[in-house]
């Protein structure tokens, strides 16, 4: 029984120290781990708010291209044209142009790998 106590003994630092080794092994898997989600996730919304810029510049320029068809129709039918026609024109130029600048500022970003 001595011998085993004594066997027993000499296995328990290695064991601590195994132990140990295992536990400093897994605290840091789960830091990087966790990094790694935080910065996926991050993407992730960068993505989600590039998404929703495009759509409202999009949303914005189909209105103001539905608007400028109606006052097109409504000058055509009811001659001679407003200044609502002018109006819309303006309108749909400046969200086209918005558009446009939303697209070129996230090819400028994806380009110089700053973002998404």
């Amino acid at each position: 029984m001595s011998e085993f106590l004594r066997a027993a003994a000499n296995a328990v630092p290695g064991a601590l120290v195994s132990f140990l080794i295992s536990g400093l092994a897994l605290h840091y898997l789960k830091r990087y781990f966790d990094k790694k989600l935080v910065s996926a996730e991050a993407k992730r919304q960068e993505r989600l708010k590039i998404k929703r810029k495009r759509s409202e510049a999009e949303q914005r320029r189909r209105r103001a291209e539905g608007r400028l068809l109606f006052w097109m129709h409504h000058a055509l039918i009811k001659p001679p044209p407003n200044g609502e026609l002018e109006d819309a024109w303006e309108e749909f130029q400046n969200a086209e142009e918005a558009q446009k600048e939303i697209e070129r500022s996230i090819l400028a970003e994806y380009e110089t790998g700053g973002g998404a």
